[in-house]
Parts: C-alpha cells; sequence; structure tokens
C-alpha cells in the first residue's frame, strides 16, 4: 500500500518507494460510507485543519427526533431506536473508549414532515447542504413543541426511510445553526434512515461525537472500487466492513481525548527511545502511543492492537504505524496506515510483528520503528533513526539464521548460547551487542566445507578402481572353469 511523502520501508528486504499527491486547496467533498457523509465546515480551508481536539468524555446526552415522510409510512417502534442508540451503540462507545464515553437520552416523535423520499433523493445532485440544513430545520421546529433542547449535547434526525430501497439518505451536518425555543442553536446534526445498520450509526456517531473524518479514497468510493485503501479495517472510519465493526486507531482516539498526551511518547527524528508499548484496547494504564512529528502538520503514530475484545475480528495483530498529513483533506488520505507486508493487495496484514516483519524504517526522514518483544497487553518498541533500524534489520535476519541452523543441528550448546544472548540484546534495542554476540559462532573452516566433497569424490575414485578389478576376477573365475 502506498506510503505518505516518499517512504521507504524495510521489510524481509524489501523496498518499497511511493509518493502520494498532496493537496492543499479548499476541497469540499460529498462521500459515501454505505452511507454519504456531508462535512462542508470540515472541508480544508488552512493547513493543520486537524490540530484541534474535540475531547468527547463521559455522558452524551443525544435527542433522536423521528420523522415520517409523507410518501414513506414509518415502520419502526420507539423502543428499536431507543435499544440501538442508548443500548448497543453506547456500549459500543463504552468499551472502545474504555468507560470514558457513553450515550444516553431520549427518543421522541413520529412527527409527519412535509418532505419525501424523492427529495432527499433529488437533493444529491443539487445544493445538498441546504437541503439538509432546511430538512433538519423542519424537524428541529416539530420536536421544539416537546422537547428541552438544552438538555442535550447531541443531536440526532431519523427519517422513515429504507436505505435498502432509497439507496444511502444518512448524512451528519456541519454547521446548519439551527435554532430552537430553549436558547441553543444546533451546529452539528446527525441524519439517518429508520434501517441504518449498526456500524452505519456507529461510524456516524463517530462524526457527530467528536467531529472524525471519513478515512477512505473518496475517489475510489465514487468508482464503486474498494476504496479502505489509506486505513483498512484499522479505523471504523475507514468504511472497511469486512471484518465486523472495528474500533479506532491511535489518531482518532487521541482526537476523542481517550489517549491523553500523558500516555504519548513524542520522540524527535535522530533520537532513540525503547517504549514499553501498551495495546490502545486494553486499559488506560502505560505509553499507547509514540509521536515523532517530522514538520508542525505532520507526524507518525505507532500503536500496538490485540485481537481481544471488539478487535477480536481484526485480520491480525501488532504494531500500527500510521503517518499523518493534516494537511491533507479529508477522501483524500490525511491518515495513511504503513504496511508491513506491500507486496499483499490490503492492509490487512499491515501489523508490524515478532512472527512476521518487525521494523518500518523511513530514510527520508530518519526515522525507523523496531518491534523487538512481545507480551500478553505490550510490545516492546524501539523508536530509533533509520541507519538503527537497518541495523536491526540485519540483526533480525542474523537472529533468524542462527535459529535455522540451530533447528538443522539439533542440538548445538554453543549456538544456543549465542542465541539467548543475541536475543537479550536485541530485546534492548542493542542490535550492534546483538550482532557481536552473534560474531562468536566461527563460520565453517573452507576445510570443513569442502571435506563432504572429498569423501565423496574419494568414494567414487575406490569404486572406480574396485570395480574393474572385480570385473577381471569374475572373468577368469569364468574362464577357469570353462577350461
Amino acid at each position: 500500500m502506498q506510503g505518505a511523502n516518499t517512504k521507504i520501508v524495510l521489510c524481509r528486504n524489501q523496498t518499497i518507494k511511493s509518493k502520494p499527491k498532496m493537496h492543499s486547496k479548499l476541497h469540499l467533498l460529498v462521500l459515501s460510507v454505505g452511507l454519504l457523509i456531508f462535512l462542508p465546515a470540515l472541508a480544508p480551508t488552512t493547513q493543520g485543519q486537524f490540530t484541534e481536539r474535540q475531547a468527547v468524555i463521559g455522558e452524551q446526552r443525544t435527542i433522536v427526533i423521528l420523522v415520517e415522510l409523507k410518501d414513506v409510512p414509518q415502520f419502526r417502534e420507539k423502543e428499536y431506536f431507543k435499544d440501538l442508540i442508548f443500548n448497543r451503540v453506547s456500549d459500543y462507545y463504552r468499551q472502545v473508549s474504555n468507560n470514558l464515553t457513553w450515550i444516553s437520552g431520549d427518543v421522541v416523535g413520529w412527527y409527519p414532515i412535509n418532505r419525501t423520499l424523492q427529495e432527499i433523493v433529488d437533493a444529491r445532485s443539487g445544493d445538498l447542504f441546504k437541503f439538509l440544513k432546511a430538512f433538519a430545520t423542519e424537524a428541529v421546529m416539530l420536536a421544539d413543541r416537546d422537547a428541552d433542547f438544552s438538555k442535550y449535547n447531541k443531536f440526532v434526525i431519523i427519517h422513515s426511510a429504507r436505505r435498502a430501497v432509497s439507496g444511502n439518505t444518512s448524512y451528519t451536518l456541519y454547521g446548519p445553526d439551527i435554532p430552537t425555543n430553549d436558547g441553543i442553536k444546533i451546529d452539528r446534526i446527525q441524519i439517518g434512515a429508520s434501517d441504518d445498520s449498526f456500524i452505519v450509526t456507529v461510524h456516524e456517531f463517530g462524526h457527530n461525537l467528536g467531529g472524525l473524518v471519513d478515512l477512505y479514497d473518496a475517489r475510489l468510493f465514487r468508482e464503486r472500487r474498494y476504496s479502505s485503501v489509506f486505513v483498512g479495517p484499522w479505523d471504523v472510519m475507514s468504511n472497511d466492513n469486512r471484518y465486523k465493526t472495528p474500533t479506532f486507531f491511535a489518531w482518532n482516539r487521541i482526537r476523542l481525548g481517550w489517549i491523553p498526551d500523558s500516555r504519548i511518547k513524542d520522540i524527535k527524528p535522530g533520537e532513540t527511545a525503547q517504549v514499553n508499548l501498551t495495546a490502545i484496547n486494553i486499559g488506560t494504564q502505560g505509553i499507547q502511543a509514540i509521536r515523532v512529528r517530522t514538520s508542525p502538520f505532520t507526524y507518525y503514530l505507532a500503536e500496538v492492537r490485540l485481537k481481544r475484545g471488539l478487535d477480536s475480528t481484526l485480520p491480525s495483530e501488532g504494531m500500527i504505524v500510521t503517518y499523518i498529513n493534516e494537511t491533507v483533506p479529508f477522501g483524500r488520505g490525511p491518515a495513511r496506515v504503513m504496511d508491513a507486508n506491500p507486496a499483499t493487495a490490503t492492509l490487512d496484514d499491515a501489523a508490524f510483528s515478532i512472527s512476521g516483519n518487525t521494523i518500518y524504517v523511513d530514510a527520508q526522514n530518519d526515522i525507523s520503528f523496531v518491534v523487538t518483544k512481545t507480551s500478553a497487553i505490550s510490545y516492546l518498541v524501539s523508536a530509533t533513526t533509520a541507519q538503527r533500524g537497518a541495523l536491526a534489520q540485519k540483526a533480525h535476519d542474523s537472529i533468524r539464521s542462527v535459529n535455522q541452523s540451530i533447528a538443522e543441528r539439533k542440538s548445538d550448546q554453543d549456538m544456543l548460547t549465542v542465541l539467548k544472548e543475541a536475543t537479550a540484546e536485541y530485546e534492548k534495542g542493542n542490535f550492534e551487542g546483538s550482532l557481536a554476540a552473534i560474531g562468536k559462532v566461527d563460520p565453517p573452516s573452507s576445510q570443513e566445507q569442502q571435506l563432504p566433497q572429498i569423501v565423496i569424490f574419494a568414494q567414487l575414485a575406490l569404486l572406480l578402481v574396485i570395480l574393474p578389478v572385480v570385473y577381471l576376477g569374475l572373468r577368469r573365475k569364468s574362464a577357469t572353469k570353462e577350461g
């Protein structure tokens, strides 16, 4: 998969270079996720568009307004949506945030609204934002008779249309500034269909709760091709639904306030640090992300994802390295997961691990991440220079070679001692020490290497001498009998 800027990924002696285009101009996108997300207020106009965090901590008081279109009768009761949002979706966010965020609130309606499904469909080819603002304003006015909007900080409208019939009619609207009778203005509101799936609703709440953006390739999506090429299955905002409902990677957890600065290890390019990196989906203790900045708006994040809990359906586990460029508009890859196995078609096997590819190297920015040791809940990661990353690759390959030699010889105490010492040094990030330990093993001398060949030639020569003698002896014995 492509990296950000010009990257060099060293994985098992593979070198992959890629140079995606960078963009900084105003770019308004109308995107779909199997749902269509419309985010005009987030369209980038300046660099650093994602620098402002929108921490989402604690109870998120939410009002859900049910509206019945003129031409589509409602077919689900209030209790269904109470269960969907305040039980199922809330439980998801409670788990993925490690009990930091949950959703509660009320469902009101059904209110008959003076709109048709065809109007919603036709709006896709017109001024969608203008239509959606009018639609949402009318729905809020209908509910304003019964609800006190000052009690809520999140707002959702669900209309009676069926996605299965009408296609996508789900949106998250930013910046409508809808007034209410309770003295507040609604600046963000989620609009969904009555039969939106659980994962669609979870994705939309990612926009609604914390202002998260879509992480898939908008062009590929418009072409109806696989579009999760930037992040793959590693974040629910990526539109990769092949593994049920994924959770969030480090970038979005940081933006939502679930990983505070106290659990991020900041390292400058050219520096070296050995970090015990706790998996982001296990608890809230220890360092959970390594951040290496390459400019004010570009940086790497390294995290560990394990197949536990909501992440149990992930295709692989290990260290995930993501390149963030906050000047790139959503839909064009502001976040890109670096691939541990670039030769494969997807990012399913992007994780770096001891059992597979262990090292990521960016030679241009003098950065590398090396997995040196793993435990049940964390990885020991060396964040270091590109040169030391290459050295780590050499040490890692040498350790594998010693392992293979031991397997072939079955038992060799000297080799076992060397392997133990080399591995211990590698785990500490002392790659020079690891290579020095392996250097203690004397390679077979040239005579030892030639000995098997000499033995074979000697045996052949002996046969060439013996066979004629035996043959002549047999002939003489035969001639004697005849005489």
